[in-house]
């Protein structure tokens, strides 16, 4: 999502679970990067309305979510979602503000502080939690991997005329590959890898899918944010 290669993807670490602290660096991070950059998206904003705010938008969104988490002390990670997507409509604005809104609505609410059903080692069987599993306080790829799926249905319900070439298909790319991806593989950064690379693919791709994006040159602006 707009955060999601915030959280150390490149790194040699592994990360099996996520949990409260790379969360809000998440959200921190990707304000500081769409503030840096809102300029650039701004440029490319041709669709639905070519007034040049997607990147603005954006920035005013995550800023939103930013003050809500920022130097406040949570219990857990369900604690700083709740108060990040109350941010998020707190102040989305536009229509990227609003999708990207609509996909933390399906996203957040679905993580909490345990992980879902037993942990599994990928040599053979399952095996149980151990207590160092339970006190990380996270969340693991398949729980992950349902939130993406049910952020991806609440980004596609936001507006009234969803259309494909948009930052919609950035966002199904990216859900559809973690969904895959956390079948087979537990390390949460090299799953967010793999959907990082299909949401570029994707996201390259709007510029043939809308005959708009195709005359000026540019690919989707709300998609460009969510991948920044």
């Amino acid at each position: 999502m707009l955060f999601f290669c915030k959280i150390g993807v490149g790194s040699n670490s592994i990360m099996r679970f996520l949990t409260q602290k790379e969360l809000r660096e998440m959200f921190v991070k990707s304000w500081q990067r769409i503030e840096e950059k809102k300029e650039e998206i701004n440029k490319i904003n041709v669709f639905p309305v070519p007034d040049m705010d997607t990147g603005s938008n954006l920035a005013k969104t995550l800023e939103g979510i930013k003050k809500a988490i920022e130097n406040k002390e949570f219990k857990d990670l369900s604690k700083v979602a709740v108060a990040a997507l109350d941010g998020a409509l707190n102040f989305a604005q536009g229509n990227a503000g609003v999708i990207y809104t609509g996909f933390l609505a399906g996203f957040l609410p679905n993580l909490n502080k345990n992980p879902v059903g037993p942990v599994r080692n990928f040599e053979g069987n399952q095996k149980k939690h151990s207590e160092k599993d339970e006190i990380s306080n996270g969340v693991d790829a398949q729980k992950l991997a349902l939130a993406f799926e049910k952020g991806a249905q609440r980004a596609r319900e936001s507006i009234q005329n969803p259309k494909e070439g948009t930052i919609l298909d950035v966002v199904d790319a990216a859900a559809e590959t973690f969904k895959k991806e956390a079948e087979k593989e537990d390390d949460i950064i090299k799953i967010f890898q793999k959907a990082i690379e299909k949401a570029k693919e994707a996201l390259l791709a709007t510029r043939e899918k809308m005959e708009i994006f195709k005359k000026a040159n540019v690919v989707d602006a709300g998609g460009l944010g969510f991948l920044m």
